[in-house]
């Protein structure tokens, strides 16, 4: 799938349906010492959201993010570096404090989407940005998040790291609960509302800490053309339940949880929807040129 950045921003308590937004990127080795667990009913939307896909409805991207090295060695702490270009073909230097930082990182393994890292680059003084990343073989969309002078956007662009690739795993199936640790999360949906109920050892947590300044985060990741949706939470007591708006769309999305308790950031993933397995999603990318096989 081609480079791109599709933007919307909405308010909190506003219910956004991935097929009717305005996509123009597809939007993550974390930076937090968490314990991951990853994997199942229903397409998605979010709250309090940003969005990216690609430039298929005709819009020009308002940013690009530009690797370094669009192919790399794998790594456990491996630097990649990249700029974030404007139209004018200029790197982008000025950027907003969102959620206490300027930049989140997004980097999800392709096509199954069962690994997921979110961290914060650092930027030098001509725009470029390295992060650190934890780099297995295979394929990744990297999504850039930010925000400069008000305006929210998302750029992303395709990472290949070299080695023997492992064969492509379909999106595992759909589930309501995860655990991730001693920590268990449930997930219901009511109408447009979807809510995460987190406990320890069968106990309701009910001492969320501030993650990032919110109780918790929330990315959606639409499991054939990689879609991104980054949502922040409801308002709401620091648990045990984290709440987000959400609208039905169709297609499987992948929906990674963050939320910290006990001085570190959890991590669990749900897939909602139907799965059609990962040729749907390396037949799309084929037909769009990309390149590479995800």
């Amino acid at each position: 799938m081609s480079t791109g950045t599709r933007i919307a921003t909405f308010v909190v308590g506003l219910a956004v349906v991935f097929g009717l937004a305005v996509y123009v990127g597809r939007a993550a080795g974390p930076d937090v010492t968490d314990e991951v667990a990853a994997e199942e009913h229903e397409g998605m939307g979010g709250s309090d959201s940003h969005e990216g896909d690609d430039e298929h409805a005709g819009h020009e991207p308002a940013y690009t993010l530009e690797l370094a090295r669009p192919e790399v060695d794998p790594g456990d702490d491996k630097r990649v570096a990249f700029t974030i270009v404007g139209a004018d073909g200029e790197p982008l230097r000025d950027y907003d404090v969102v959620h206490e930082k300027r930049l989140h990182l997004i980097v999800v393994g392709t096509p199954a989407l069962t690994s997921f890292q979110h961290v914060h680059p650092t930027m030098s003084a001509d725009g470029r940005w390295t992060a650190r990343l934890d780099l297995a073989p295979g394929t990744y969309e990297v999504y850039a998040d930010a925000t400069t002078a008000g305006e929210n956007f998302v750029a992303t662009a395709p990472l290949v790291v070299r080695g023997h690739h492992p064969r492509p795993e379909s999106v595992p199936a759909a589930t309501v609960l995860e655990r991730t640790g001693p920590y268990a999360v449930a997930m219901t949906r009511v109408d447009d509302q979807v809510t995460f109920t987190i406990s320890r050892h069968g106990k309701p947590v009910t001492d969320i800490e501030p993650y990032l300044g919110a109780n918790g985060h929330l990315v959606v990741i639409e499991a054939r053309k990689f879609e991104y949706l980054h949502a922040h939470p409801l308002a709401g007591p620091a648990g045990p339940q984290v709440s987000f708006e959400v609208a039905d769309s169709s297609g499987a999305h992948r929906l990674f949880l963050e939320f910290k308790h006990d001085g570190a950031v959890r991590r669990v993933a749900f897939t909602v929807g139907a799965v059609q397995g990962a040729g749907a999603a390396e037949d799309d990318h084929a037909e769009e040129g990309d390149g590479h096989e995800h």
